[in-house]
């Protein structure tokens, strides 16, 4: 798992705040992410917008409602780590040296 105090889940807990959306569950599930966690790397998943149901079986659906929230909280989570020039500091260490 990413450990919850990385400047990551920071990262998406306040993009979430910043679209005044509920906080994000922090569980530990199956998703692509792991396989960046297992090869050392942190990671997590984003997910807002939409309604999702029998996921992972043929009748997996989605309805788009506010679906428009992934992409947005998706952006300000990668802004977040890497900062806005004149606006805000990066939460990732730089690896330039």
């Amino acid at each position: 798992t990413t450990p919850l105090d990385s400047s990551l889940v920071s990262a998406a807990r306040q993009s979430y705040s910043a679209l005044q959306r509920p906080a994000p569950s922090l569980a530990t599930v199956s998703t692509d992410a792991n396989v960046a966690v297992a090869l050392g790397m942190p990671a997590l998943m984003l997910s807002a917008g939409g309604i999702a149901g029998d996921l992972h079986s043929p009748g997996e659906w989605f309805e788009p409602v506010d679906a428009w929230l992934g992409p947005q909280i998706s952006l300000l989570t990668v802004l977040g780590l890497v900062g806005v020039e004149g606006t805000s500091m990066p939460l990732l260490p730089s690896s330039t040296q």
